[in-house]
């Protein structure tokens, strides 16, 4: 548990690393099971789906939500930890006037000024959304970051996700998950520029 508490407390200095904007108070997620329905043992551990009227997200099976009142992070909207692999999840939501490109590069220049490596950084786009994807090294931690701002809401959104260096085949495939399920709700157009 320590272990999880020190990559959730990297994580979150991640996200505090970058732009500071307000929070929205006032979204707060619905949580639903996403289960297979016709398996009938009760050993059958199922993705749960998070979602509010701003984004929509699935922890895959063994994650377990957090409480986010933890931590202090302005725009803190979910936290969950994987106590096998000891990973931890954070998605991050801030207001912003910035564009994409404005957001992506003053973010890689706050986390390498925050002492983070910046060991690869790449584009990406998932569900009708841009994403500039990043991996980074810090205190022996190792996450990626997906970054994408939904320009017409002036919102931007951070999903963190790591565990310990060399402990990355236990989480990098669930990381990919989060992020591959990541949906901004009721986008009026994609935003694929």
């Amino acid at each position: 548990m320590k272990k999880i508490f020190l990559i959730t407390l990297s994580l979150l200095t991640l996200n505090l690393a970058s732009c500071r904007c307000n929070d929205n108070p006032d979204i707060k997620p619905d949580v639903y099971e996403a289960g297979v329905s016709d398996v009938a043992s009760e050993d059958v551990i199922t993705d749960t789906v998070i979602s509010n009227d701003m984004w929509e997200i699935t922890l895959p099976a063994l994650w377990e939500q957090q409480d986010k009142e933890l931590t202090s992070s302005p725009g803190t909207e979910l936290i969950a930890a994987n106590k096998e692999s000891e990973a931890v999840f954070v998605l991050v939501s801030k207001q912003t006037d910035k564009s994409f490109d404005q957001y992506a590069i003053e973010y890689i220049r706050s986390i390498r000024g925050a002492g983070f490596a910046v060991e690869y950084i790449t584009y990406s786009t998932m569900n009708c959304s841009r994403y500039v994807v990043i991996t980074a090294i810090r205190d022996g931690i190792k996450g990626m970051i997906w970054l994408t701002v939904n320009e017409d809401r002036k919102i931007s959104y951070e999903l963190s996700c790591g565990g310990s260096v060399g402990n990355e085949n236990s989480f990098m495939s669930d990381c990919n998950k989060f992020a591959k399920s990541f949906k901004v709700q009721n986008l009026s157009k994609c935003h694929l520029k």
